[in-house]
This record gives C-alpha cells, sequence and structure tokens, in this order.
C-alpha cells in the first residue's frame, strides 16, 4: 500500500516538475529574460562598448568622425546619455530605447530596434547602418551569456520553490 502511495507521490511530483520546466521556457519567462537581455545590451552600449561577434569579448565602439562631433555640439536633441564626443550609439537615445524583443521560441530570443526616430528614419536601418560602421552592438559576449544562465537558472529556481519542488 505504501509503494503504491509512494508511485502516485513521485507522479504528481514529475508531472509538476514537467510544468515548471514548460512553464520556465514559456512565454512569460522568455519575455523576462529578453527584457534582462536588453537591459545589459543597453547599459553596455551606452557605456561605449559593443561585442564584434557572439562570444567574443566586448570591446570599444569605433570612433566617431571629427565632422560628426561638430555635428553632435550643435544638434539641439543630443540625449542626456552621451556627449558630443562619446562614440555609444547614443544621439537621440531612440534606437537604444527602442530595443524589444521580436520573437522568441524555445532555445533562442530575437531582439531589435522597432519605431523610428524623431527625424522619421527606422532604428532598425540606423542599427544596420552602425553595424556597417562597424560599431555592432546586438550580439553577446561569453560573459553576458553566463549573466544570462545565472538570471534563468534563479527564474527557474524560484518557479520551483513556488511550485513546492524544492
Amino acid at each position: 500500500m505504501a509503494s503504491q502511495k509512494n508511485k502516485e507521490n513521485m507522479a504528481r511530483w514529475v508531472a509538476k516538475l514537467n510544468g515548471a520546466v514548460m512553464d520556465a521556457s514559456g512565454p512569460e519567462h522568455m519575455k523576462a529574460i529578453g527584457a534582462f537581455l536588453i537591459q545589459k545590451i543597453a547599459v553596455r552600449t551606452r557605456l561605449g562598448y559593443g561585442v564584434k561577434d557572439n562570444l567574443a569579448e566586448k570591446s570599444k565602439l569605433k570612433k566617431l568622425s571629427n565632422p560628426y562631433k561638430e555635428f553632435r555640439k550643435s544638434y539641439p536633441f543630443l540625449s542626456d546619455l552621451t556627449t558630443p564626443n562619446k562614440s555609444n550609439l547614443t544621439k537621440t537615445g531612440s534606437m537604444i530605447d527602442s530595443l524589444k524583443v521580436k520573437d522568441f521560441r524555445k532555445n533562442a530570443i530575437r531582439i531589435g530596434p522597432t519605431g523610428f526616430d524623431r527625424d522619421g528614419v527606422s532604428n532598425s536601418s540606423k542599427a544596420f547602418w552602425q553595424e556597417k560602421m562597424g560599431r555592432v552592438f546586438l550580439r553577446l559576449s561569453a560573459q553576458e551569456v553566463k549573466q544570462v544562465r545565472i538570471f534563468w537558472i534563479r527564474q527557474f529556481s524560484d518557479l520551483l520553490k513556488k511550485e513546492n519542488l524544492v
């Protein structure tokens, strides 16, 4: 009798665990991971760093040209998050502020800029142009991937606790 009850308890526990695993890769958690990634990319970029290839080390963004620095000195809408000489992909802030989770699947999250800036230029075309000019920022370094893993493990751990599985 006790053996049958143990089997039933184990079957319920395994079913709850399977549900927690499915929930951890569901839309709510994938969007939370996407928001975490966007925050990491935005902060790193505004500090003047990019990542040239997936899992590469972060590196300084390519410097601004002198004529562009002069243009920024007189630009009336320059963001408070930058200076005329700083290469951090923040003239007005619209491109980085527009980063959103565009799509997600079980093992992938696609992030990119959305919308248009105050001059009617699409933020995705600005990101494409910046990348073409050598200012690559929509990649993740190995360190950032580790941080995402830690974030996901914490989320999963909280989920297991919520379901009384640990």
